[in-house]
């Protein structure tokens, strides 16, 4: 009887968190929406890659969970950029239960249209860690689109690639993919990892794979770190810019500088030269 009891207690206090949550949160637009922002205020040691860069500002839509947007003001602690987000659920769902935009419902998808119609402008859209089919359809074909007509397209991590996607991957072009590399010490970066065995455990890395390819007017970046499985726990998952995995060394910035060129070279902002040090 005692335990029934608890239960139902939990219950009622569970049921009037939700409501008292439900109710607290101002509708899309208001100045204290919490869903939707993305500051700059709160500064973690970095190094500044390309901010300023002297090619200029990157636009980007940023297509990534919620939990993980922190890797998105993290690039633009490094990367000369503006950032206009869609916080999804998770890397497996659009929008989904116990999320911060669960109450959102449809807004997610009127602000998701609103965000990818024809009146606003991107040099790139960047997908982080967002299995590809979690993506509603016409989210997918808006992207697609938008790529077709000369936006850039940066996609960490790849997942459940129809024909369409892999349409988007085929044309490579690999001297680029070694132009945007040099410099960085792939050779001796942990990106190849096992799954570890600690709860909860981290999905395997690698191997790594970094792809480029041209589809109609607009430019792909692949960085391709292998960790995202959809079978996995959602909940363990913190990063889209990074691997899951997060290895003790000086690398979290150099896979910002891999991610940060990857953004640049599809929104066509990269260097216009090649400068390499005479010794």
């Amino acid at each position: 009887m005692g335990r029934m009891r608890f239960a139902l207690w939990m219950s009622v206090i569970t049921l009037c968190c939700v409501s008292i949550a439900h109710a607290a949160v101002p509708p899309l637009g208001d100045a204290n929406q919490p869903y939707d922002r993305c500051s700059l205020e709160v500064v973690t040691p970095h190094v500044a890659w390309a901010k300023p860069s002297m090619t200029g500002p990157v636009n980007a839509l940023v297509i990534a969970p919620c939990w993980q947007f922190r890797d998105t003001v993290e690039l633009a602690q490094r990367l000369e950029m503006d950032v206009t987000p869609i916080m999804v659920s998770s890397n497996t769902q659009w929008y989904g239960a116990g999320e911060s935009m669960t109450d959102m419902d449809g807004t997610l998808d009127e602000l998701a249209k609103l965000r990818l119609s024809d009146g606003r402008q991107y040099q790139v859209i960047i997908i982080g860690k967002v299995v590809w089919s979690a993506l509603p359809d016409w989210v997918r074909e808006a992207v697609l689109k938008r790529v077709v007509q000369g936006t850039g397209l940066l996609y960490v991590s790849p997942v459940d690639a129809d024909d369409a996607l892999n349409a988007v991957f085929a044309k490579r072009l690999p001297e680029d993919e070694a132009t945007l590399l040099h410099g960085v010490p792939i050779d001796v970066m942990p990106l190849k990892l096992a799954k570890t065995k600690n709860y909860p455990s981290q999905p395997a890395v690698g191997p790594f794979e970094l792809r480029l390819s041209q589809y109609g007017q607009g430019r792909v970046a692949v960085v391709d770190y292998r960790d995202l499985l959809p079978t996995e726990s959602r909940w363990a998952m913190h990063a889209w810019a990074t691997p899951f995995q997060m290895p003790e060394g000086p690398w979290y910035d150099y896979y910002y500088a891999i991610i940060a060129r990857a953004a640049q070279w599809a929104g066509r902002r990269e260097l216009p030269v090649r400068v390499t040090p005479v010794l």
